[in-house]
C-alpha cells in the first residue's frame, strides 16, 4: 500500500504494486515528520534526479541517498532518474551507502520502466 503525502499526486503513476491511500490518512499513517509516502506501512522517500537540467554526480545521488535513508528515515526510497543519468551511477551510489542506513528497499524508475531492488540485492553486488 502506497500513501503519497507531499508532492503533486498527479506526477505519481499508478503501478500495480503501489496502491495510494488519501490525504486525509496522513496524520493516522506515520509519526515523523514529513514523509513523501507510506508504502505497506513502511517510510517512504521520493528521489529525482536529472530534471533540473544538470547531471548529478555519484556523490551527490550518494548524499541524497544517504540523507532519505538516515535524516528522513526512509525504509524505502523512490528513486526517478532521467534519460540523462545512467541508472548503473544511482545503482553504485546506493550500493555504497545502503549499509549506512535503514533503507530496505529501492524503487528506481527509469525511462518509464520502475524496477524493484532490495537491500540484498546490493549487498551481492559489492562482491
Amino acid at each position: 500500500m502506497c500513501l503519497l503525502l507531499s508532492g503533486d499526486p498527479l506526477d505519481i503513476k499508478p503501478y500495480p504494486y503501489l496502491h495510494y491511500r488519501t490525504f486525509a490518512e496522513k496524520s493516522q499513517a506515520v509519526k515523523t515528520k514529513s514523509p513523501d509516502m507510506i508504502i505497506d506501512n513502511e517510510i517512504g522517500e521520493m528521489k529525482s534526479f536529472g530534471f533540473d537540467g544538470k547531471i548529478p554526480t555519484k556523490n551527490t545521488i550518494k548524499s541524497e541517498i544517504k540523507d532519505a535513508g538516515s535524516k528522513q528515515r526512509g525504509r524505502i526510497i523512490y528513486i526517478h532518474i532521467t534519460d540523462e543519468v545512467e541508472p548503473e551511477v544511482v545503482l553504485d551510489a546506493v550500493t555504497s551507502e545502503i549499509g549506512r542506513t535503514p533503507i530496505k528497499k529501492v524503487f528506481l524508475e527509469h525511462r518509464g520502466v520502475i524496477n524493484e531492488y532490495t537491500r540484498q540485492f546490493f549487498f551481492h553486488r559489492r562482491k
